[in-house]
């Protein structure tokens, strides 16, 4: 396989050179030689680490940083066997909006590739393009980017195991499969008032207060018809899932494909109510993974009635209208409990 480098080589005026082939080790040998320091390699693709391809309309580059040190690992990669990178970041933004930490990271070349991260594994199989993995719940979550274990992700304890496969030829798949459970002692307890992240019209953040015993807060008994309004509307699936739906998934993924942009999430009314209280609203793959297993966290500690209530009092009913008993008498001017259904 032909893998194309970008290297920008900033000690010679920053120009940006092109190397395929053979040509590429001459040029990789020649500046070891050297003993320049090349601060970046641009990839076309965030998948080229692994074999040049091309997916529909995906055109972004991914920057891997790699120290002096770390720098011949570009030809060994090339040359194929085992290498390890022991500080690898990665720059996409379909995998987050800021740089990915993604620390040490071994790779093995054959048949089949092997990635090793932290303790998971992921396989690459080039012929199909197919990316696939399967380990325990609290070793994927370990193995996260230093920067997306945030929140409870850096201190929830699972059970469970999550496999993924996502294929690209010859025509795109999407699996998943995960029954984690959390310990509901290593989450945050949302039966009480607690403070979350909110966005003024500006985008500007604020601290906002809610929970069971908080000033604003509704209880479900009191919301009327809104519940059953909501699932309709949000996840009809909502009382048969835990926590996120593959179809959802699998569909998002494939229309984001052929968009060429990252535009739908598959996300239930879980999946949105953690985003809203401990997330960013970036949407990205790297926040699907989060809202994934922060998800089933939920799902694990809380009933359905319980999750439908935290949304009702979390989410935005317009801007700056949080919670329904808000939202209903801006809109309305009566309590939600009071709206009729048409």
């Amino acid at each position: 396989e032909i893998i194309q480098f970008f290297v920008a080589n900033f000690a010679y005026g920053k120009d940006t050179a092109i190397y395929e082939g053979k040509e590429a080790e001459d040029n990789f040998v020649t500046w070891q030689k050297r003993k320049q320091s090349i601060t970046k390699v641009f990839i076309d693709d965030l998948a080229a680490i692994l074999t040049h391809i091309e997916i529909n309309k995906l055109k972004h580059s991914a920057i891997l940083e790699f120290t002096e040190d770390e720098y011949p690992v570009a030809l060994k990669l090339y040359l194929g066997g085992k290498i390890t990178i022991e500080s690898l970041k990665v720059k996409h933004p379909w995998l987050a909006s800021d740089t990915l930490d993604i620390g040490k990271i071994t790779v093995e070349h054959g048949e089949v590739w092997n990635l090793t991260l932290g303790d998971s594994n992921i396989k690459i199989e080039p012929k199909t393009l197919t990316i696939s993995g399967e380990e325990d719940c609290n070793t994927w979550i370990s193995s996260l980017p230093s920067n997306l274990k945030i929140g409870p992700l850096s201190t929830v304890k699972m059970s469970g195991k999550t496999s993924f496969s996502i294929g690209f030829k010859p025509k795109p798949t999407f699996n998943l499969k995960s029954d984690c459970r959390a310990k509901c002692d290593s989450i945050p307890n949302l039966r009480k008032p607690f403070k979350y992240i909110a966005y003024n019209p500006k985008g500007k953040t604020f601290d906002r207060v809610t929970g069971l015993g908080s000033k604003e807060w509704i209880p479900l008994r009191m919301t009327g018809d809104m519940p059953l309004a909501v699932v309709n509307l949000e996840d009809p699936g909502f009382e048969h899932h835990r926590g996120y739906i593959t179809q959802a998934f699998t569909n998002s993924f494939l229309d984001n494909l052929k968009q060429g942009k990252f535009l739908r999430g598959g996300s239930t009314i879980t999946m949105q109510l953690a985003k809203n209280i401990w997330l960013s609203r970036e949407k990205t793959i790297g926040r699907k993974v989060q809202e994934l297993f922060l998800s089933q966290a939920l799902e694990s500690c809380y009933s359905k009635d319980e999750i439908l209530e935290l949304y009702l009092n979390v989410v935005e009913f317009g801007p700056n209208q949080y919670g329904i008993g808000n939202g209903s008498i801006h809109w309305f001017h009566k309590g939600p409990g009071e709206l009729d259904p048409v």
